[in-house]
């Protein structure tokens, strides 16, 4: 007793049909490694502020932020603050200024420009006395640094403190 159904019909062939194994997966890749840290050279930081003034004074601050991103010294701390001033954010621009000369030595190049630079930002925050002060530290440790522009600064500032 053959029935149709059973003709083709094999033992085996109730059973679901061999899958291949599946290949394993391809290994992980590991990630990029991160780009190395600016590192702080003289040249290189050097060549950075001068670049990043040029673009402050094409009026690109944001480029010029992230050109000095990483850029250590005093001199680069004066172009950010530039930079920040000049894109709109005064405060920001003192803030930086500020930490970046309690941090540096006494005898740390552009020293006497970063003062010059406190004193432009805190005259126009109001806080005029902090702006005399900084000029006044210019023409004692720093005569020849913008000596017209300073002197003419600290008549005007002391004129309009009453001293």
């Amino acid at each position: 007793m053959t029935s149709a159904a059973a003709v083709g019909s094999s033992p085996t062939s109730s059973r679901p049909p061999r899958r291949r194994p599946l290949a394993p997966p391809p290994p992980a890749r590991a990630p990029a490694p991160a780009p190395a840290p600016a590192k702080p050279s003289a040249k290189g930081g050097r060549a950075a502020v001068e670049e990043a003034r040029g673009l402050i004074g094409l009026g690109m601050h944001e480029d010029a932020l992230a050109l000095l991103s990483g850029v250590l010294g005093l001199e680069a701390a004066v172009a950010r603050a530039q930079a920040l001033r000049e894109g709109g954010d005064a405060e920001a621009a003192l803030r930086q200024l500020r930490l970046a000369l309690m941090e540096s030595n006494d005898d740390a190049a552009g020293l006497a420009e970063a003062l010059f630079e406190l004193s432009d930002l805190a005259a126009r925050a109001g806080q005029r006395r902090v702006a005399l002060r900084a000029l006044e530290e210019i023409s004692e440790f720093h005569p020849d640094h913008r000596a017209g522009e300073v002197a003419a600064r600290v008549k005007a500032l002391r004129r309009v403190l009453g001293r």
